[in-house]
């Protein structure tokens, strides 16, 4: 299977240490379908620096509504990224060079390497496009990158650095309060019945595309809320200041804080 239409990746088959999560939180660790067409490049994610961000975040949160400051913020949990090496690869070959590393043809015809610092995945393919999950911001997404494909270089390939791109930014939410999902659904369905989809005996939450921003929601019963599809993780926040006083009215009793 190569990266040429699209790639869904569970994280089950990324971290077996994962196991004992919860569903919430194993979603929010799974990556979405990706589109490995060709595209320009994104802008240098250093323009994006942690004190813009901070600041931006603070900003945003002192115009919000009291209701939504009182709620947990979303934090960002996962930033998959992509780029291509621009060479073909020997899986195999890769393997049986680099530690900590996995190859089952069987399952997948991928090479899976991992670091501990900072702690990502790599996905590697025989065509020389590489995923790579795990990271925090979309600074350490490209250093990660950047230090795997000097990995593959080191082997003998000629290996570059083409069109780096942020495929998703992954963020969860707990407003701490049990959702009736039951009533939100009808609420939805009265509203915005093209856009959401709520059927408990195949999937625990509901699920909501939000179109502005086009960002895909998870809704959970314990309150968690998976926020997956964002390319910038300011779409992320946008989508939990649109969605939240919302949850707010369909809230169960509170849960305590431990």
């Amino acid at each position: 299977m190569e990266a040429n239409d699209t790639f869904l990746y569970q994280s089950s088959y990324l971290d077996e240490n994962d196991s004992h999560k919860s569903d919430e939180d194993q979603l929010s660790l799974s990556t979405p379908v990706m589109n490995y067409e060709s595209s320009r490049p994104e802008k240098s994610i250093k323009q994006e620096t942690n004190t813009n961000e901070i600041n931006l975040i603070n900003t945003q949160i002192c115009t919000q509504p009291k209701e939504i400051k009182e709620l947990i913020l979303p934090r960002i949990v996962n930033i998959v990224s992509s780029v291509s090496l621009e060479c073909r690869l020997d899986l195999k070959s890769i393997c049986l060079r680099i530690s900590n590393s996995k190859y089952d043809p069987k399952k997948i015809n991928i090479v899976i390497l991992r670091k501990k610092e900072p702690k990502t995945t790599a996905l590697i393919f025989p065509n020389g496009k590489m995923v790579v999950v795990g990271a925090k911001d979309e600074g350490e997404s490209k250093t990660a990158d950047k230090s795997f494909a000097k990995d593959i270089k080191r082997l003998g390939y000629d290996v570059k650095f083409k069109n780096f791109k942020i495929e998703n930014v992954v963020g969860t939410c707990d407003i701490k309060s049990k959702i009736s999902l039951s009533k939100l659904s009808l609420y939805f369905q009265k509203k915005i019945a093209k856009n959401f989809n709520y059927e408990p005996e195949v999937f625990p939450g509901l699920i909501y595309h939000m179109q502005e921003p086009k960002i895909c929601l998870l809704i959970f019963e314990s309150g968690k809320i998976v926020f997956v599809g964002a390319k910038e993780r300011k779409q992320i926040f946008d989508a939990a200041y649109k969605i939240l006083p919302l949850l707010k009215k369909y809230q169960k009793n509170k849960v305590s804080n431990p």
